[in-house]
């Protein structure tokens, strides 16, 4: 589900006026989803996919290690990419399947919460 709902959400993103820099970007210390660019602001998107019959949401998976990894692995990238002076946020796309139907939600600065 993991691609699937990836692609979803790039589509998503490029009709919300985003500019996909890069998808699936990885260290060995964590991966990258979506890299994109809105207006100034350099945005790391996590994609949550899940089917209807799941045991919780989307968006009660990414708990607070993740987001601290996520914030990590952000910081990493803007180092590797010689962006250090860069303003970022972390977003979150959730997407829900069920009966052939998918549900999208994107909250917007999920290390806020």
């Amino acid at each position: 589900m993991g691609s699937f709902g990836e692609k979803l959400a790039v589509a998503f993103l490029k009709k919300k006026v985003h500019k996909i820099i890069e998808t699936n970007w990885r260290t060995r210390f964590g991966e990258i989803d979506i890299v994109c660019k809105k207006g100034g602001k350099i945005i790391f998107v996590e994609v949550r996919t899940k089917s209807g019959d799941s045991f919780c949401s989307p968006e009660e998976s990414i708990g607070f290690f993740k987001k601290q990894k996520l914030a990590q692995t952000a910081e990493m990238y803007l180092q590797a990419k010689k962006m250090h002076h860069c303003d970022f946020g972390v977003d979150g796309i959730f997407i829900e399947t069920k009966n052939g139907a998918s549900e999208i939600r994107h909250l917007e600065d999920i290390l806020e919460s």
